[in-house]
């Protein structure tokens, strides 16, 4: 595999440079640069230019619905208190009423663009509290082709804190009356 990625580009540059070095018009060179440079590289710059859009038109959290719960179903640091659970199809669940599912599909296969879609819903009631919307670019061709890791790119970023703040927009502690 290692030989092949060493070769094959090296053989791609070869061509190119024998094409290129034919060519008398300055200006087919340098014509004939960008195509070369473009063909192994356009579904890295396009795919980027569709994912950022996708990120910023559909990605994200939104909130239909906010919960208030008692304090018996938040943790000590103040967060709701999310089970895993097997039931309904669920991953996580909330006062055995409030569950999460997640879905996802792919995108674009051209683009390696992936979404997925966090949904909590009330099971006594079936109304859709809140979603969350994320997509997984996984780079072009070259990049998938040539490097040693599979890398992606996510958006929003799904760090724990993220998604502790999505989960505590939804579920809110009772205030105390007076």
């Amino acid at each position: 595999m290692l030989g092949l990625m060493i070769f094959v580009p090296v053989i791609y540059i070869a061509i190119a440079w024998m094409i290129i070095k034919r060519l008398t018009n300055k200006r087919a060179k340098w014509i004939a640069v960008v195509i070369f440079i473009l063909i192994p590289t356009w579904d890295e710059i396009a795919g980027r230019i569709y994912f950022q859009y996708l990120c910023e038109t559909e990605g994200g959290s939104k909130i239909y619905k906010i919960v208030e719960l008692s304090k018996e179903y938040f943790s000590q640091q103040g967060r709701p208190d999310l089970k895993f659970s097997k039931k309904q199809g669920a991953f996580l669940e909330i006062a055995d009423r409030y569950v999460t599912s997640r879905s996802g599909q792919t995108v674009s296969k051209t683009f390696r663009i992936d979404k997925t879609i966090i949904t909590v819903k009330d099971t006594v009631t079936g109304t859709e509290l809140a979603t969350n919307t994320s997509f997984v670019y996984f780079g072009g061709w070259l990049i998938n082709n040539t490097g040693a890791q599979l890398r992606a790119t996510r958006c929003p970023q799904g760090t724990d804190e993220y998604y502790n703040q999505f989960y505590s927009s939804i579920f809110k502690l009772v205030k105390a009356k007076n």
